[in-house]
């Protein structure tokens, strides 16, 4: 077959006629695995050296799973209890709380309403009665303190008897028996008068605040007032005229607490403490003001107030019982309503429980329209969506599993090892963008002096990319079976390709063959991506693009009369390496493509390196530069050096 040589340097690119069309990369987002210029027996790695293990390829992730990825039925569950307080006692407890608080509020008033109204009894008893006693003329207070009156009063009845005696005496007795009966006159006039005055004195000087003591003579008189500790009338100088407490010292209160002054009254409370008792005990202090408007001395009158912690004790024994009972019935109550409350609330974790055994067939009922039925209908909506999405997640498994074994079958129909010839070092490098891609690299043995290489990308990724290229495959290994023609197989391959192939897909090759005999190249291309070819001795680098247009686009006529071969001989140090565009348009986070101009300078600047270090620059450059961005199409590189 005629060859025509389609050559050119680098800086001159064109696409020549036929080439391959151009096609918008992939915008597919799903990242790859990162690269590694490590075997070739898997996604992302080179491929080892002949005599080198091959690695295995990925294994399926369904395990022990049968085929379709069924998902195992869900395991019973242990019976849902609770660990905690019961939801009804909790409820009783605190309704008979809420009773209680409410209770022993009520308690508090009571008392405090008692205790204020006792209060004010006691208060405006004292004020009464000190108003009472300082009406009285000070001047008979006085009286009764000091004895004047009465000395007044026995001095004018001893005169009165004196005056008498004289003029009894003043007549001379004519006889004995007269002198004796005015003797006798005087004398009972004279006992009479004493008598008088001793009645007077007795009358007089007895104090009228006495009463109210608390003597034995009163007691029996029944006179006691046992609320009374102590009245005391004082003048000016603080000396006491009367009291209650005959000859006993005035009252002294310790931690004394002003209450006020209610009608010119002032009113003290402390503690009293005597020899026979004490306590809570007010003091009520009123001015006594002479006619003149000045002040003669003034009333104090010391009550007890234990009354008012009696009544407080008496109240709070009388209410305890009732505040006690109307609790247990709050509490009885509280644990009905509970029941009442939480029933619906049980009935609905038994269904939960049943859910959550597996019956995603389980409904509950809803017998309320208040917020439990609100809650037992979106129970029943979400059983039915988890009942959906369980049918999904065992749908998406059985895909999984399938994909497991495409990726696995794909992975097994690249080259298990890297092909050993002597005075050449090779390496290979792949990388799907998904679990399966549609790029494609195969050695292909011809005859004892020939290798075949082919280097494809199907239009299209996933599970269709996939499939196209295994039919490509396996017809481009068929037709290149002792076929010494690049063009030929091309030709052959896409009669059969172009029939079964889905419109608008079509696939991309660069199909070689190298003599290592006679150390020369043998390339076609459908439509790919050119051959990138350095020149060790001329320290130049040429891209080998034939003509040729894609696999698939046309069943016959036009792919034959397109489809060209061009040879090439390879010297010590010469290099070429054929890629897919996953390499050249792989894009970063700012859409910017990796390029020609990047990646043809990293193949000038790394040819005379082995080959697994000249693949893991380039596909650490090529991570580099994608960052953390997406892997838009899948990535093959192969390389072959001449070894000088």
């Amino acid at each position: 077959m005629a060859v025509e040589r389609n050559t050119r340097k680098i800086g001159s690119r064109a696409t020549p006629a036929g080439g391959r069309p151009a096609v918008a990369p992939s915008s597919g987002t799903r990242r790859g695995p990162a690269a590694g210029a490590r075997g070739a027996g898997g996604r992302g790695k080179t491929r080892p050296p002949e005599d080198e293990p091959a690695e295995e390829g990925p294994r399926s992730m369904g395990g022990e799973e049968e085929e379709g990825g069924s998902a195992r039925e869900p395991r019973g569950r242990e019976d849902i209890k609770p660990t905690g307080i019961p939801l009804a006692i909790r409820f009783a407890v605190i309704i008979a709380g809420s009773v209680a608080v409410a209770a022993g509020l009520l308690l508090l008033l009571a008392r405090d309403g008692t205790t204020k109204a006792t209060n004010d009894e006691i208060n405006a008893a004292g004020v009464r009665m000190v108003k009472v006693l300082g009406c009285f003329e000070f001047e008979y207070w006085n009286d009764i303190g000091t004895h004047a009156n009465t000395i007044k009063m026995n001095a004018r009845i001893k005169e009165l008897v004196e005056g008498l005696g004289k003029t009894i005496t003043a007549k001379k007795p004519e006889s004995e028996e007269e002198k004796k009966a005015q003797e006798k006159a005087v004398t009972e006039l004279t006992e009479a008068g004493n008598s008088l005055t001793q009645a007077l004195e007795s009358m007089i000087s007895e104090d009228p605040l006495s009463r109210m003591g608390n003597s034995d003579l009163n007691v029996k008189m029944g006179v006691k007032s046992p609320d009374i500790i102590d009245i005391v009338i004082l003048n000016n100088q603080n000396q006491a005229l009367c009291q209650v407490n005959k000859g006993s010292q005035s009252v002294s209160l310790s931690n004394q607490v002003p209450l006020g002054e209610n009608e010119g009254v002032k009113i003290v409370e402390g503690y009293y403490q005597s020899s026979t008792g004490g306590g809570r005990t007010r003091s009520y202090t009123k001015t006594i003001i002479g006619k003149d408007g000045q002040q003669l001395g003034k009333v104090l009158l010391f009550l007890s107030a234990a009354k008012i912690d009696e009544v407080q004790k008496r109240i709070t024994s009388a209410l305890i019982i009732p505040a006690g009972i109307v609790v247990v019935i709050g509490a009885i109550i509280g644990l009905v309503f509970a029941n009442l409350v939480t029933k619906p609330v049980k009935m609905l974790v038994r269904d939960i429980q049943a859910v959550a055994e597996g019956d995603l067939e389980h409904q509950t009922k809803a017998i309320s329209t208040d917020e439990i039925g609100i809650v037992a209908k979106a129970f029943n909506s979400m059983t039915k969506s988890l009942k959906d999405a369980h049918e999904a997640e065992l749908e998406t498994k059985a895909l999984e599993h399938e994909l497991n074994i495409a990726t696995e079958i794909q992975s097994n129909l690249l080259p298990k090892k890297i092909p050993k010839i002597p005075g050449f070092d090779v390496s290979a490098y792949y990388r799907p963008s998904k679990e399966v891609g549609g790029d494609y690299y195969d050695f292909i043995p011809i005859d004892s002096d020939n290798l075949g290489i082919v280097v494809a990308d199907v239009s299209g990724k996933g599970i269709p990319g996939s499939m196209v290229m295994t039919m490509a495959r396996s017809l481009l290994r068929m037709e290149a079976e002792r076929n010494l023609s690049t063009a030929d197989t091309l030709i052959k391959t896409n009669r059969i390709l172009a029939k079964d192939i889905r419109r608008g897909m079509f696939v991309t090759a660069m199909y070689m063959i190298l003599n290592v005999k006679t150390r020369t190249l043998l390339v076609s291309s459908a439509g790919h991506n050119p051959l990138h070819l350095w020149r060790h001795k001329t320290k130049s680098q040429e891209l080998v693009n034939p003509n040729g247009i894609a696999l698939g686009f046309d069943k016959g006529p036009i792919f034959e009369r397109t489809v060209k071969e061009q040879r090439y001989q390879l010297y010590p140090g010469d290099r070429f390496t054929a890629y897919t565009d996953g390499v050249v348009e792989a894009m970063n986070l700012a859409m910017e493509e990796y390029g020609d101009d990047r990646f043809f300078g990293h193949c000038r600047n790394l040819a005379d390196r082995e080959s697994n270090q000249f693949i893991n620059v380039v596909v650490k450059d090529l991570d580099e530069h994608k960052g953390s961005g997406p892997q838009h199409d899948d990535i093959t590189l192969v390389t072959f050096r001449f070894m000088p």
